[in-house]
């Protein structure tokens, strides 16, 4: 067995260390040495050449020299001393005797190829120091020598696994030499450090994970810190079992949560939700002193959140792994549930947030208590489907519930129309106290269809006067798009309220007047045209088609001409063309003493009778249609049929004179040709 070898005491660590901080000027010299040692061993081998007059001190600042270098490339060096031709032996370091050596080179004039020192002066070739050593020696100086070893060593062996070897070196003056993390350190890199080592050194964490640990929680956090990174080396550490590190770097992330709960706590939380939802890996806290410490740091940091904030932080709860009660975050839990209730999307559904259950418990009846008081933001949200997912937790034999009524109002409104009122129909026959204002929110024009639903199943709704004016409004709607099912559903109800019930008596009387209309359609005069004058405009302009219709057919065209000037129905214009077209088509035979009679009368009204010609000409301007009116002169006495044809002639004659106007025609099917 070989015997260990034997270093003498002055090339020990200690004695190089003294040898250094006793030389003058060492602080601007040792960087440059180091820097000449770490580009000797570099990729480029730059020679070191060293002026010296005593061996034992060139030999001295080697073994200095080599002490910054790892092993490796130190066993790599080659060395002289006092070789005769320094420049021209191929030496890692050469070192000469400038007065023993013939053409000794001048070490500050050195080609750039080469560095030099000169140990008599104690100045070099111009040397840029490295920022290494720069640091290095900074620390062998003004440390214990094997203390500031170990840093260097250790700094080197954690660079592989470090953003940068600056970052390795800072990190190792931290755990090493007790130096602080400074202003300028970014708590982010030295919680990446510390994951990093916890993944690739995890025997390094023993000695050094606590004071990497304490750097963290020894800087104050600021609002615009981004906590990421924090809580990433939170989830290393713990997978990794270094708990009391990982415990401590919480500790930091509560700090900076208390101080900016609704900044720097909401970015936690999203890095919390950003991890792995797959990895449930949570604090284990090795200290009952550090667990109640960050217990009371979270109760601190809930009590002073924004409302908006509270969600996010109830997802941090989880991943801290401190047992939390509910009942020592039910005040706060209590203020989140209030704000869910105005914000449907404020909390995580997907299981993410701390009590959910408890939570989900306190928003069902605060929510039912909102909406029957007429919360107008809740109602909105939950009638425009934002509250949709909490249909799949109503209780379908709570026919009472306001929540359940407004879950339903909102799947009525999102329904296919073909289904909506099977699904009002439904709510309405188990619903105890149904609430219209739900189903009809004065934001959104109500589908008469729904009304007429709703009416059918709850007729006691029509004695609220909010109700009734909505109904009201609907049917007025409804007559304008030429409908009245609505009105049709609440016209034969008893004790209405008004003003449905003067709609409903103004529908049945309009209906009378019709009829009697066409009953006495040969009377002169015929009284029913001055009630028809007093039909409501609403009706009038629903049946605008089957007045038109009887006023074409009217003997009393005096009182047609003052019922057309008193109301100014415009309207019937072109229903008195269509009308005409239509009997010409399918009744000609009957309809010609008629036509002709509204044509040539004097009492006709100007308007009426120029739509009817204009009818009657436009009709006429097929041949088939012409030989058909001529043929129809047969069934006319002998005085009209010679009026008839010169009519037929002169309309027939103005039609090609002048290009009729194209019109639309109500329905061109019922007039094909060789309909008779």
């Amino acid at each position: 067995m070989a015997a260990p070898l034997h270093v003498a005491e002055e090339y020990q660590p200690a004695a190089l260390h003294a040898m250094a901080c006793a030389q003058p000027g060492a602080a601007e010299f040792l960087p440059k040495l180091l820097t000449a040692f770490e580009e000797s061993a570099g990729p480029q081998r730059k020679k070191v050449v060293i002026s010296a007059v005593d061996s034992d001190q060139a030999i001295r600042w080697i073994a200095l020299g080599s002490l910054f270098l790892d092993l490796a490339d130190v066993l790599e060096l080659s060395f002289r001393v006092f070789t005769e031709a320094p420049l021209e032996e191929d030496l890692s370091i050469a070192v000469f005797h400038p007065g023993l050596t013939r053409s000794a080179p001048v070490i500050e004039a050195l080609p750039e190829a080469l560095n030099g020192i000169d140990l008599a002066t104690f100045r070099s070739s111009p040397i840029t120091p490295s920022e290494s050593a720069t640091t290095y020696s900074r620390w062998f100086l003004e440390y214990d020598a094997f203390d500031s070893l170990e840093a260097i060593e250790l700094g080197r062996r954690w660079q592989p696994h470090l953003a940068s070897p600056a970052l390795a070196t800072t990190m190792a003056g931290i755990v090493c030499l007790g130096r602080p993390a400074g202003p300028d350190m970014e708590v982010t890199d030295i919680a990446e450090a510390l994951a990093a080592v916890s993944a690739h050194e995890p025997d390094d964490m023993d000695e050094y994970g606590a004071v990497l640990a304490e750097a963290v929680l020894s800087i104050k956090p600021a609002a615009s810190d981004d906590p990421a990174a924090l809580h990433g080396a939170v989830v290393v550490l713990s997978r990794n079992r270094h708990h009391e590190a990982a415990e401590t770097v919480a500790l930091a992330l509560l700090e900076g949560a208390r101080l900016y709960p609704d900044t720097y706590g909401v970015r936690w939380a999203r890095a919390v939700h950003r991890s792995d939802a797959a990895d449930k890996t949570r604090v284990r806290w090795t200290s009952s002193d550090s667990q109640q410490r960050a217990m009371r740091l979270l109760v601190e940091t809930l009590a002073a959140a924004a409302d908006s904030a509270l969600a996010p932080l109830f997802e941090v709860i989880p991943s801290l792994g401190l047992g939390v009660r509910w009942a020592a975050v039910q005040e706060h839990g209590a203020r989140l549930v209030r704000y869910w209730c105005t914000h449907p999307d404020a909390v995580d559904r997907a299981g993410n947030t701390a009590f959910y259950a408890e939570l989900e418990a306190q928003l069902w009846p605060e929510l039912e208590t909102r909406v029957r008081t007429g919360d107008e933001i809740v109602r909105r949200a939950m009638t425009a489907g934002e509250w949709s997912w909490l249909r799949a937790s109503a209780d379908p034999g709570n026919s009472s519930s306001a929540v359940t009524a407004a879950l339903t109002a909102a799947a009525v409104a999102a329904a296919p129309p073909e289904q909506r009122g099977a699904l009002l129909t439904g709510y309405l026959r188990t619903a105890t106290a149904p609430d219209w204002t739900l189903f009809f929110p004065a934001r959104r024009r109500p589908e008469p269809e729904l009304l007429g639903v709703w009416v059918t199943q709850d007729r006691a709704a029509l004695q609220d006067p909010a109700f009734a004016e909505l109904v009201d409004s609907a049917i007025d709607k409804e007559i304008a798009r030429d409908s009245v099912e609505l009105l049709e559903q609440i016209a034969h109800l008893d004790g209405l309220p008004e003003p449905l019930a003067g709609v409903a008596r103004e529908y049945a009387r309009t209906h009378r007047i019709l009829r009697a209309l066409g009953d006495m359609a040969d009377e002169i005069p015929n009284p029913v045209l001055e009630d028809l004058e007093t039909v409501d405009h609403r009706f009038r302009y629903y049946y605008r088609a089957a007045i038109a219709s009887h006023l074409l057919v009217q003997n009393d065209l005096a009182g047609v001409s003052r019922y057309l000037s008193a109301t100014r129905s415009y309207e019937l214009r072109d229903h008195f063309y269509y009308r005409t077209t239509e009997q010409l088509q399918h009744g000609l035979r009957d309809f010609a003493h008629r036509l002709l009679y509204l044509c040539e009368a004097d009492e006709t009204s100007a308007w009426m009778r120029g739509d009817v010609k204009r009818a009657f000409g436009d009709w006429l301007r097929k041949p088939a249609n012409k030989r058909r009116a001529l043929d129809a002169a047969r069934h006319l006495d002998r005085h009209h049929s010679a009026l008839w044809n010169a009519l037929v002639q002169q309309l027939s004659d103005d039609r090609q004179q002048v290009s009729p106007q194209s019109r639309k025609l109500l329905s061109m099917n019922r007039f094909r040709k060789g309909q008779h």
